[in-house]
């Protein structure tokens, strides 16, 4: 009879301790792991959304912004930027094209006239020259309207482009 009460005490004591063992156990861990991955896959997504990569449309878009809400002393500051951009990407035509909007509405023709000229060249050289003359004849009527009455420089971008010819740029 004690062996029998010394057994069934030592069992219900491994069977009590058991249960409370194994049920913290389980319990932490599925915690914790849940947390954790929780944490690194909002690390993960914040960390992607602030290395997206800018795009040149996207600077054309906020350089675009800027030059329509600029006051007069900010043009010099635009154009620089402008500059900027253009030399970060120098095969893309949009960017001296967006700068000859902005100075052409400075009453700048001249200039405006040099930066068509070059949006031209870089248009030709990547095989955008009908995408270019496309908006020239859509600007034609508002931002450069100024300019393409009866310029010789407007008729000579706008030959080398159907041409797409750099050659006419340069007379």
């Amino acid at each position: 009879l004690g062996v029998f009460g010394l057994l069934r005490s030592a069992t219900q004591t491994a069977a009590a301790t058991e249960p409370a063992v194994q049920q913290p156990a389980a319990t932490q861990p599925a915690a914790t792991f849940t947390t954790e991955v929780s944490r690194t896959s909002a690390a993960q997504t914040t960390t992607t959304q602030q290395v997206a990569p800018v795009t040149p449309d996207d600077e054309l878009k906020k350089l675009r912004e800027r030059g329509m809400t600029a006051k007069a002393s900010e043009r010099s500051k635009i154009i620089q930027a402008f500059t900027k951009v253009e030399k970060q990407y120098p095969r893309d035509y949009r960017f001296p094209y967006e700068r000859a909007k902005f100075v052409v509405r400075a009453k700048r023709r001249t200039e405006a006239f040099k930066a068509l000229k070059v949006a031209a060249e870089k248009a030709i050289t990547t095989g955008k020259a009908s995408e270019m003359l496309s908006g020239l004849e859509t600007d034609k009527e508002r931002d450069f309207s100024e300019l393409s009455q009866g310029r010789y420089e407007w008729s000579r971008i706008v030959a080398a482009l159907k041409r797409k010819d750099t050659s006419l740029l340069t007379e």
